[in-house]
């Protein structure tokens, strides 16, 4: 009995499905991870200098609330340690492992590949804001 196809169709839903959650997911524990060790070690918090490249679309202007932007630039600012505007795939590994202690090194670089695969919309291996924000409107779509 052969079901290549229907895996294909299964893995691909699961896929559409899955990987925007688990981003988001994520990041949001990622952001209230961030909170505590800052609440904890008292870790300078990211300043509107540091995260004012991160501007969203006009598109996306009213697909979050104020204190939802806030947020994702947060987690956007921490993730991009070296603030240039974009995460490449050795802050997102850096981030992933740090947060995710009990990850073999295969299983970050993958969980990093799925994520770059679901948001990164340009061929430059940089995921950026706006990017982030779209990925952040397909969870929640997907999500209800």
């Amino acid at each position: 009995l052969n079901c290549n196809y229907r895996f294909d169709y299964i893995d691909s839903l699961v896929l559409r499905t899955v990987a925007p959650l688990s981003i988001s997911c994520s990041l949001l524990l990622f952001y209230e991870l961030l909170q505590h060790r800052n609440r904890k070690h008292h870790i300078r918090k990211a300043t509107p200098e540091m995260i004012e490249c991160y501007v969203v679309p006009e598109v996306l202007e009213g697909a979050f609330k104020s204190n939802e932007v806030d947020k994702f630039r947060i987690v956007f600012a921490h993730v991009d340690t070296n603030l240039d505007g974009s995460i490449n795939k050795d802050e997102l590994h850096e981030c992933v492992a740090e947060f995710e202690k009990t990850f073999s090194d295969s299983h970050v670089d993958r969980a990093v590949s799925d994520m770059f695969k679901e948001a990164s919309l340009r061929d430059d291996e940089n995921i950026y804001f706006d990017e982030f924000l779209y990925a952040m409107v397909e969870a929640r779509r997907l999500n209800t």
